[in-house]
């Protein structure tokens, strides 16, 4: 038999799917123990793309689904949780019978219950939103939808189970929506012949490239595939894309992508394993033949709900400290996922696509959370607990997993992972969204906050989809049903100066006119994501039901403008505001009298200036606790241009139906980029009465004073360079009476080559094939000193297997900024 040897041209229409096959387990490529945690890297066959040089613009359209066409359901694994729809039986009110007793899950904001507000009556939304939606993709027959998205300079690109369309960013139809399997045309092989679904689209910041992918799984000797499609340049419509098709050992379900510097990275759900996966990006961006390196894990928890785990996703243009791997995370559920306690688990993926023998994925760290239960109506599968309206028919909260995408942003001085999911959010199997921050300040990585985004007992939030922007600010879209509110769409958000754990009130992107009563699969994923042009607008996408219908769903794609985009405030003005009347005369917080306050704002400079303005309120009069942040508007002031802002303008902006109180006290606060001229004035009026038939008026001006917000920064006057200068030849190992406890002892040397000290830092000594050591310098290294360190792996750590590779990294957490990032990393490899 002739074996195709890299880089020959491995497509399905020059090798038969058998072939293929073969060479995979002719190789040994592939361990074949379900349930095993391979700790050895498995590692494709080199795959050899084409180029697909049509114009979508040119592609087939999809046909249009309608009422009484067939209903497709998405494939799915034969371990998936939910195999088929079962019949729905009556809701019970309250808790299950013999259900055990739930979980507290902390930090749960809660509210009196009832309905939310309608769409734009929900002062108190942290991020002062203009609103831009559109229609996406209809229904297409297929079931679940897996809306999902992205944004790019110029584009937005939404798909679907089984189509996509390109927009652009102004909402204009530029091609679709078109069969997913329509960018394969010609290809030949599964990729080709099949359409099924599990979609991912992802721009690619580092590289201004876009990626499309979904499964193709035909079964039998066809095998499985991951079908990836990668733009030739920035333009998804006309460029041209380079065609992958990856063979996988298993039914690659669920796939979800994440970008990195050195990879495309992808976990997906094979039963009772989890695969991760490491694709070659840099050959993949230029065309060349690529193959991923892949682990597997378990899933945890056989026959009962059981974990997925998310690859992190980079967002901005700060990419992560050079040499970092990617992590990849999942939540566990302590009780029901494999013991112990509620935890989110990470993991280190670090490819080496030079020595791809030498990649690990390691758990590296678990956090403890806040107490949350993911199990909704009963422990059997499928767990259909959503209500819907007019239909006995409930959806699926799949409270199993952390939902797409576990977004990796880097500040410079810190690191950031944004994360959600449903849970039990009051014990009563009632859906609301945990939520996570974690952050990574040049040590390990912990929880920065959480919350239960629950805001009413009413109405379920489940199918989230979270993301941070530039500033910091965060975005929770998600879906909401309940016996009386039809499926629809909305969104929370916070700022970076809003109390730890709460987002705001929430908004209404899309009231739902239906329900699904085809299916209880809704999803199984949204997508909400930062705008690359300005590092701070966010779009949002998923779907809904305009009527009620078997599987007629259709979706929204929405533009979450804020703003404040590109605002570098340096000034700030309170100004003190008192609006309504206080007629009590034993009330001593305010005399009895009508009050009113306009604050005048003047641009004293020769250029344009935008300041934003918001409300500090100190509501309620008689509570002495912190009040609402309400924002106004970004305003625009030309040269000697003037503003004001009165009680009247805050009734109308804020309270349309009125203060919460006969008076309101507090400040009105701007911020500004340069300096304004502002004063307050202030007007009372003594109430008429029978004894005083006039009305005695005071007025008062203020002129309110500039603060200072940010200062020129100090420039360094050098910087620290760490190194690893010397590895010991040979990493002794010691073998107490020829058992197989053995401990391996390295010797090295790492040194300060700059010009300036070194704060703490930390060390990473990696053994083959996985042992960890980390050494920590707690008093840092002073400029042009050395330090050398003999450290011992734990017993059983023999590093020979047959060959030693120890792997150092200085500055493991990047907690020092150097003069160069790229130098910290240093290997030897001795021969066994």
């Amino acid at each position: 038999m002739a074996f195709c040897v890299y880089p020959c041209r491995l497509r399905p229409q020059i090798f038969t799917t058998l072939l293929f096959i073969g060479i995979f387990f002719a190789a040994g490529l592939f361990n074949q123990a379900s349930g095993q945690n391979d700790q050895k890297p498995q590692v494709s066959p080199p795959v050899t793309p084409d180029t697909f040089m049509l114009d979508l613009r040119r592609a087939p359209r999809s046909k249009a689904w309608k009422e009484g066409d067939p209903i497709r359901v998405i494939p799915q694994s034969f371990y998936r949780d939910s195999l088929i729809d079962t019949p729905n039986q009556p809701l019970p009110e309250g808790k299950n019978p013999g259900k055990p007793p739930k979980k507290d899950n902390g930090n749960t904001a809660e509210a009196p219950s009832g309905e939310s507000p309608e769409a734009g009556a929900a002062p108190g939304i942290s991020l002062p939103a203009n609103i831009k939606s559109f229609q996406g993709i209809s229904a297409t027959g297929a079931v679940p939808p897996d809306v999902v998205g992205d944004v790019g300079p110029n584009h937005y690109i939404q798909m679907v189970n089984t189509d996509f369309a390109i927009y652009d960013k102004a909402g204009n139809l530029l091609v679709g929506p078109t069969p997913i399997n329509s960018l394969w045309a010609g290809f030949g092989g599964a990729c080709e012949t099949t359409n099924h679904g599990d979609p991912i689209v992802q721009y690619d910041p580092i590289a201004d490239r876009w990626l499309m992918s979904q499964f193709a799984v035909p079964g039998g000797a066809a095998g499985f595939h991951e079908c990836i499609c990668i733009s030739r340049t920035p333009d998804p419509v006309a460029g041209g894309w380079y065609r992958y098709d990856f063979a996988t050992r298993a039914f690659p379900d669920y796939p979800k992508i994440g970008v990195w510097p050195d990879a495309y990275y992808m976990s997906t759900y094979e039963g009772p394993n989890l695969g991760v996966f490491a694709f070659d990006r840099n050959r993949m961006l230029a065309g060349l033949p690529a193959f991923y390196i892949n682990f597997t894990i378990p899933s945890l928890s056989a026959g009962r709900p059981q974990t997925r785990i998310l690859p992190s996703d980079l967002d901005g243009a700060t990419p992560p400290p050079a040499g970092s791997p990617n992590l990849f995370m999942r939540s566990v559920d302590g009780p029901l996922q494999g013991g112990g306690e509620d935890r989110l688990e990470i993991f280190e993926f670090r490819a080496n696509f030079v020595t791809p023998a030498l990649s690990t994925f390691i758990n590296t760290l678990n956090l403890a959370t806040a107490p949350y239960d993911i199990e909704m109506c009963g422990p059997a599968l499928p767990r259909t607990c959503i209500p819907q309206p007019g239909t006995t028919q409930t959806l699926d909260p799949l409270s199993n997993r952390l939902m797409r995408q576990l977004q990796y942003r880097n500040f410079g001085t810190y690191e950031t992972l944004v994360a959600n999911q449903t849970v039990d959010a009051n014990g009563n199997d009632h859906a609301g969204i945990r939520w996570y921050e974690l952050r990574r300040a040049g040590g390990a990585w912990s929880i920065h906050q959480q919350g239960t985004h629950s805001p009413d007992n009413a109405v379920h939030r489940w199918m989230g989809s979270m993301a941070m922007n530039g500033d910091g600010e965060m975005a929770l879209g998600y879906s909401v049903s309940s016996r009386s509110v039809f499926p629809g769409i909305r969104y929370a958000s916070r700022t970076a100066s809003d109390p730890p754990g709460a987002l705001s009130a929430e908004t209404i992107l899309m009231n739902g006119a239906g329900s699904q009563t085809g299916s209880s699969r809704w999803g199984d994923y949204s997508s909400m994501n930062v705008d690359p042009s300005d590092d701070c607008t966010f779009w949002y996408t998923t779907e809904y039901y305009d009527a009620t219908s078997p599987v007629g769903w259709k979706t929204l794609i929405s533009r979450i403008d804020n703003p404040m985009c590109g605002l570098d405030f340096k000034y700030m003005y309170a100004a003190k505001i008192i609006c309504g009347k206080q007629l009590r005369p034993d009330h001593y917080r305010l005399a009895p009298g009508v009050y009113s306050t306009a604050i005048n704002i003047h641009n004293p400079g020769n250029d344009n200036v935008e300041f934003f303005k918001k409300l500090a309120l100190t509501y309620p009069p008689d509570a002495q606790e912190e009040g609402k942040i309400y924002p106004i508007a970004v305003d625009k002031l030309g040269p000697d241009g003037a503003l004001e802002v009165d009680c009247i303008d805050l009734q109308r902006k804020l309270f349309p139906k009125g203060f919460p109180a006969s008076y309101i006290k507090g400040f009105v606060v701007l911020e500004s980029p340069k300096p304004l001229d502002v004063t307050g004035v202030y007007t009372a009026a003594k109430p008429r009465s029978f004894l005083s038939p006039q009305r005695v008026t005071s007025i008062d001006v203020e002129q309110i004073n500039e603060r200072i917000l940010k200062e020129a920064p100090l420039k360094p006057t050098g910087c620290p360079d760490l190194v690893v200068s010397d590895i010991a030849d040979a990493p002794k190992v010691d073998c107490p009476g020829g058992g197989g406890t053995c401990v391996t002892t390295v010797k090295f040397t790492i040194a300060n080559t700059g010009t300036a000290n070194a704060g703490a830092f930390n060390i990473r000594i990696a053994l083959d094939p996985s042992v960890v050591i980390n050494q920590a310098v707690p008093g840092g290294l002073a400029a042009g000193a050395t330090l050398t360190f003999t450290v011992s792996s734990p017993p059983g750590g023999n590093c020979y297997n047959p060959d030693c590779t120890v792997i150092i990294t200085v500055d493991d957490g990047n907690a020092v900024e150097e003069c160069k990032e790229d130098n910290n990393r240093a290997l030897e490899t001795t021969l066994g």
